[in-house]
This record gives C-alpha cells, structure tokens and sequence, in this order.
C-alpha cells in the first residue's frame, strides 16, 4: 500500500489497524492491498486464506485479520499476538453514515435494549449515531466469533468489544475473541 493510499495507521491494543480514505473496487482489489500490507504478493495470499462457514477470510499460518470497507474506506485490523494461548480471532467493521430505516434495522437484528436506544433516541441525528455506533460494534462482535452478521448477538459474551473514533460520519469498532 503505497504511503499516499494510507489515511490512518494506528496501534490498538498491541493490533495494527490499516485505512484507506479512497478505496475504489473497480480499481483495487482487497486482496491487492491486503496481500501488500503483509508483504506478500497477491496470488500467496489467495492461496493461504481459507474462508470460514460464514465468509470470514482467515491465514491460518498468519496473523489474525478481519477486513471491512464501506464506501471508499477500506480497512484492515491485523493481530500478531499468540500470547493469551494461541492466536486471537479479531472483527472490525467501519460504516459511513448513509440515510436508513435506523429503528426498523434494529428492531430486526439487535438485542431488544438495543433497538430502545435506537428508538428513543431524541431526533433523527440522535437515532442515527446511536444506530451506527451499536451496528459497528455488533458486526465486529459477530466477525470475531465468526458468525454471520444476520445472527443476533445474546449468546456472545466472551467477546471484548471496543470503538474506534475514526473522523465524523465514519464509524468503526473491533472487537477481540482470546483463545483459552
């Protein structure tokens, strides 16, 4: 990834995260900037990476990734720890704050308490930082256990889950699941 492509690099609980403000598909692929991130060539990396039930890219001979793009961001957060018993699974997920149906999405995939905070918030402004900031949260909570994001969250509690300030209308969080 060259040094022009590169918005913000940062170390978060012993993880880098990687993003990237102009992140265009039809001209990058992720693979691409993945794969030169971890200073490999591309066509390794799609050799390596195995896929879990739910989508979930994974290097099993490699650091513990997870991958998340919205709009133009694209980012990556990469752990190298094996210390807590082995290596950890890790979600992220960044999301640009788009016009939606904030309390009907959430009635339908968040925890009841959840879809209240949505719901009650004061004004649209409100309903839309609220939806945002749980939405991340739960979509690096479920990549991290390695479920699919259509799943609601009761059963994971072993997660720790965490918020990225990132810069206003972008949203982001990550979240770690130890090995024991």
């Amino acid at each position: 990834m060259t040094a022009s492509r590169v918005w913000k690099v940062c170390d978060i609980d012993g993880m880098k995260l990687f993003l990237t403000a102009d992140f265009d598909p039809k001209e990058t692929s992720s693979h691409a900037l993945l794969a030169e991130l971890l200073g490999m060539e591309q066509e390794e990396l799609e050799r390596r990476l195995v896929y879990g039930p739910h989508g979930k890219p994974e290097l099993p001979d490699g650091p513990a990734i997870s991958v998340s793009h919205s709009g133009r961001y694209w980012a990556v957060l990469i752990s190298y720890d094996e210390s807590a018993g082995g290596k950890p699974s890790v979600g992220l997920d960044i999301q640009v704050s788009v016009p939606a149906s904030y309390e009907s999405i959430a009635k339908r995939f968040f925890r009841e308490e959840e879809a209240a905070l949505v719901t009650a918030a004061s004004d649209e402004e409100a309903r839309r930082e609220a939806f945002f900031r749980l939405w991340t949260k739960r979509e690096a909570l479920l990549k991290a256990a390695g479920e699919s994001v259509f799943r609601r969250t009761e059963a994971l509690t072993d997660v720790e889950v965490k918020e990225i300030a990132l810069t206003e209308g972008l949203y982001a969080a990550y979240a770690v699941k130890r090995m024991k």
